[in-house]
């Protein structure tokens, strides 16, 4: 194969491409990619989400990773017009055209879309290389895009609270200890989206007020403090979590109205909801609760590395290095994150 291409860098680290003398394959399934998967990829797809698995990587990671390099895979048998490839036959070329567009002709991404493909071929690349199953990296030449510069956003103790009136207003009953339990169990702890979901009753100690046992983003597997607010929101979402169904059989801390464990999407939609009814202007995702987190802290006068602790970050960018605290320090922390006595909905 050849290919007139030549991959430049630009100054703020994104990397463009004139686009290869490629031709398409006119056999092509939804995106514009070939249907038929290469069994050499394949395989080596699989092993390495069997690595993910071994090294505790999220779910939601290994689902995320192994989706975009299975679309990689079909994509490549089509600009190859072959019905399988291998990781040999990976080139720049293909990484770059594949970044840019994800398979789909024409289309723009955005820098962070860009650089969540990069990452997955670069992760999978690098594993093979490990395994002596590669010679080179076809992504070695290539840089991440650079991400705009913007303040994150977060919301106020004040907003937080009108997006939890607004639930009380909306919701029915069916929903309404659920919902709020996991917007106060966010806001109180700071835990990413994957990590609140997979909560189980099993580790939740309401007498510590602690989650036992999480697996943070990374794969470790660490205790998460919670405060007052936290315990009475999670008891009185237990009380309705009953008329659920499979509510005695499922280990989930929060379930979906079919009895399956929430997924992300499910809770992206019902923080979107709320947000909206709210009046709020600002756009607020599960994720911008993990930032209000994180200002409330810094604004209730604990230090960066408490923070660091809370929200497991091995650092920040303010942060020189990482600091292990006992689990009173952040236990305290955590607390101070508890609203004072107002009307709560009746139990």
């Amino acid at each position: 194969m050849t290919a007139n291409t030549s991959v430049k860098t630009s100054e703020n680290g994104a990397h463009s491409a004139q686009k290869p003398n490629f031709a398409r394959s006119s056999s092509t399934g939804k995106g514009g990619v070939s249907t038929v998967e290469g069994h050499g990829m394949d395989q080596a797809i699989s092993d390495f989400a069997t690595h993910l698995r071994d090294l505790n990587r999220s779910p939601l990671t290994i689902v995320r990773y192994t989706d975009l390099l299975r679309r990689f895979c079909r994509f490549a048998c089509a600009e190859l017009h072959r019905d399988t490839v291998a990781p040999s036959d990976v080139d720049k070329a293909l990484v770059v055209l594949f970044v840019r567009e994800g398979g789909v002709p024409g289309s723009q991404a955005l820098a962070s879309t860009r650089n969540g493909r990069l990452a997955a071929i670069r992760a999978l690349v690098r594993f093979l290389l490990v395994e002596e199953r590669l010679a080179r990296d076809p992504t070695r030449a290539l840089q991440a895009a650079a991400l705009p510069e913007q303040a994150p956003t977060f919301l106020t103790a004040a907003e937080f609270a009108q997006l939890c009136r607004t639930v009380e207003a909306n919701a029915s009953d069916f929903y309404l200890r659920r919902d709020l339990a996991i917007l106060i169990t966010l806001w109180n702890t700071g835990l990413r989206l994957a990590e609140l979901l997979s909560l189980d009753l099993s580790v939740t100690d309401f007498e510590a007020e602690v989650f036992r046992s999480v697996r943070r983003k990374g794969g470790k597997v660490l205790p998460v403090h919670f405060n007052v607010d936290v315990t009475i929101a999670l008891r009185r979402w237990l009380w309705q979590r009953r008329e659920y169904p499979n509510a005695a059989t499922s280990p989930a801390l929060f379930l979906s109205d079919r009895g399956e464990r929430l997924s992300p999407r499910a809770v992206e939609d019902v923080v979107a909801k709320y947000a909206k009814l709210s009046g709020i202007p600002k756009h607020i995702t599960p994720h911008v609760l993990r930032h209000s987190t994180a200002t409330a802290l810094i604004r209730a006068g604990n230090g960066i590395e408490v923070v660091a602790e809370i929200l497991a970050h091995s650092s920040l960018d303010t942060t020189r290095h990482y600091v292990h605290l006992v689990g009173e320090q952040v236990h305290a922390a955590v607390a101070s994150l508890a609203s004072p006595p107002h009307r709560r909905i009746s139990g």
